[in-house]
């Protein structure tokens, strides 16, 4: 499921709120539901009374957002268990166990944050955008190796944490337009 606010006053201030509820069978019963709120909200200097003398600034807007999302990249039966028929054991077939459950297994989760700042100038001939961004991902689902003493090979679990963080820049020019042709620069 999925539920959204927006707001908008003026098209100056803008906010949105999200919350996104997502199941998946491939987790056991106390872990099959992942919750995924997200928030952002922006704020268009340009529109502002302050703003208006400045004549060679087209559009000034400064954004920010953060939400969580997840990942349920799991085999159907990492979660239960399986099991598999092998060979013939003392003249007979045998049912094995072939993978370990994990009913602790749950949503891999990432949270990202990020602020930016769109400008353009000069009848929207040069835009600039420019973000900070940051990402933690959690709960990592791998299939992590197991002693050979376990009777398995591997297992999926939920280990560790990774985060990316950064800056980016966005610059685009219209260098010159006219009616048979035209010359664009984007630089990232």
């Amino acid at each position: 499921g999925l539920a959204r606010i927006q707001y908008n006053y003026k098209g100056k201030y803008m906010l949105t709120g999200a919350i996104r509820a997502d199941g998946a069978s491939r987790f056991g019963k106390q872990n099959r539901w992942g919750w995924f709120p997200s928030v952002s909200a922006g704020w268009r200097l340009t529109e502002e009374q302050f703003m208006k003398s400045l004549t060679f600034i087209d559009d000034l807007k400064l954004r920010a957002s953060y939400g969580l999302t997840g990942n349920n990249n799991v085999d159907y039966y990492d979660t239960l268990g399986a099991y598999s028929v092998t060979g013939i054991y003392a003249g007979s077939g045998a049912t094995l166990a072939s993978t370990l459950p994990n009913l602790g297994l749950t949503w891999e989760k990432t949270k990202q944050f990020d602020i930016g700042l769109d400008m353009a100038f000069f009848n929207n001939r040069l835009r600039v955008a420019a973000d900070y961004y940051s990402k933690k991902s959690e709960d990592l689902l791998f299939d992590v190796s197991l002693p050979d003493t376990s009777g398995y090979g591997s297992a999926m679990q939920n280990v560790g944490s990774i985060r990316f963080y950064g800056l980016e820049f966005e610059i685009s020019s219209v260098n010159v337009s006219t009616k048979n042709f035209s010359w664009t620069t984007d630089f990232t």
